[in-house]
């Protein structure tokens, strides 16, 4: 009976080893699931921090030229020592990312050990932060910088990766999230944070970068140059102010644009030229009226040039169907839009400045004969008529009816104009028609690169691809 006791003790004594081994097991594999999923979700918030700081980043490089935020350098310090700087992609790196895991940046930074230079930098050295003050759940920091992609290549130039020249950049953000003090540390540091690394191809549209101060579009133009007041000037004038521009300067010391530029995708555009010089011949105007490449009055073809145009954007103005679905998009990103038949008039007219330039967007015909000023771009889907002492600087694209009209005193257009008559069809498709300009008084245009590479930055960047860089893409990116 004693024997089959003990039998029964040690029995009973193994099975409850054996349920408190399995008790200690799903103990800690419920830690250790916890441990995951509060590691996954601290990880999901980094991203959320990436991600919102992605969204603000691209929004601020509207209106800004990539050349100029590429070239611009800081110092971003290093905190912790043991990080790789050398592998082939860090030059795409805001931050390290052993500094971005193991520094907190919600309190008071320790001492650099070093720093690194860093161009194309888009937030402060020490990140930007994200959230409230007092929402400790939803906040942290995020670091952010773009870079060239090397395009050099087809502009027959060496690569200067401070220099873009095709609108292509890439964008990469780090997102930061606190982690909490007590956590498993290393470098001495206080905490453990999470990070989150993103980056995206963005791309500008550079098909308006207009080869002259007025291009016309189409197999053959209807033109009217009247009097002997207005002038179409081809010579760039970039970097000049107004007051400079309209005289104390030598026109023949600048770069040379054509005054007119003729053009025809689907062939040439000698028709256009031949029926433009002949309307002023008709009218009895003065060949230096239109000055620039090529003599006076200067009104060449330039589809041959923009064929050449290394920029793979270029063709896309000769593209009906990305003009109508061009103007379309623009109208839901306008600052300023107007209806069918609107008409500007008084005296304190204002549609962006050179400061903060503005897009303005007209859906139908669209009349300025008050008194003021503009700048950025302008996209009318009718006739333009300006008849009113008005400056605008950057540029204007008349795409639908393809009529411009200026007439009147002291009017200047700065930069570039593109009028093309261009409709859509019914069957989703387009077409084009036979543009009109209609140019008369004291009407001046100004060829003005700077000022055309200013429209353009206002133009919305898109995002040609997205993807969270982890180790594995990027292996040498330690972090611990």
């Amino acid at each position: 009976m004693d024997k089959q006791r003990g039998v029964a003790l040690l029995i009973a004594l193994i099975i409850a080893i054996l349920l408190s081994l399995f008790a200690l097991s799903l103990t800690f594999s419920s830690l250790k699931d916890f441990a995951s999923s509060t590691e996954f979700e601290r990880h999901e918030k980094a991203l959320l921090i990436a991600d919102a700081g992605f969204n603000a980043v691209k929004q601020s490089l509207r209106g800004r030229d990539l050349s100029t935020l590429l070239a611009a350098s800081a110092e971003v310090p290093i905190y912790v020592s043991g990080g790789s700087a050398d592998w082939p992609t860090v030059v795409r790196m805001p931050i390290l990312p052993i500094d971005a895991r193991n520094v907190d940046f919600e309190s008071t930074l320790p001492g650099a050990i070093g720093s690194r230079s860093v161009t194309g930098l888009l937030t402060p050295p020490t990140g930007e932060r994200f959230g409230e003050e007092d929402d400790d759940d939803y906040s942290g920091h995020y670091f952010a910088k773009i870079t060239d992609n090397r395009d050099e290549a087809a502009f027959g130039v060496p690569d200067d990766p401070r220099v873009d020249r095709d609108g292509f950049v890439y964008l990469r953000v780090v997102g930061v999230y606190r982690g909490l003090p007590g956590e498993v540390m290393t470098h001495e540091t206080s905490v453990k944070n999470s990070v989150a690394v993103i980056e995206a191809q963005l791309k500008r549209d550079m098909s308006f970068e207009l080869q002259s101060p007025l291009s016309v579009y189409g197999s053959n133009v209807n033109s009217t140059f009247n009097g002997n007041s207005f002038q179409i000037d081809g010579y760039d004038h970039r970097g000049m102010d107004y007051n400079r521009i309209t005289g104390g300067h030598n026109d023949h010391d600048l770069p040379a644009f054509p005054g007119i530029s003729a053009l025809y995708g689907q062939g040439n555009a000698q028709t256009s030229v031949d029926a433009m010089k002949a309307a002023m011949k008709a009218n009895d105007q003065q060949d230096d009226n239109i000055t620039g490449q090529g003599g006076e009055p200067s009104i060449l073809d330039g589809t041959q040039a923009i064929r050449d145009s290394p920029s793979e954007d270029a063709e896309n103005i000769f593209d009906g169907n990305f003009l109508v679905n061009f103007a379309t998009m623009m109208a839901a990103v306008a600052d300023f839009k107007y209806p069918d038949q609107t008409d500007l008039s008084g005296n304190k007219i204002s549609l962006g400045t050179a400061a903060d330039p503005k897009i303005t967007y007209a859906e139908g015909n669209f009349s300025i004969s008050g008194s003021g000023d503009g700048a950025g771009v302008m996209i009318v889907r009718g006739a333009l008529n300006i008849g009113g002492s008005f400056t605008y600087d950057g540029v204007i694209l008349v795409l639908g009816q393809g009529s411009l009209r200026m007439h009147g005193s002291n009017k200047s257009l700065i930069g570039g104009v593109y009028v093309v008559n261009v409709t859509r069809n019914g069957d989703g498709s387009a077409s084009f028609g036979t543009p009109t300009i209609d140019i008369q008084g004291n009407s001046n245009f100004y060829m003005k690169s700077d000022s055309i590479t200013m429209a353009v930055s206002l133009l919305p960047m898109r995002i040609l691809s997205w993807v969270e860089v982890t180790p594995e893409i990027e292996p040498q990116q330690a972090s611990n």
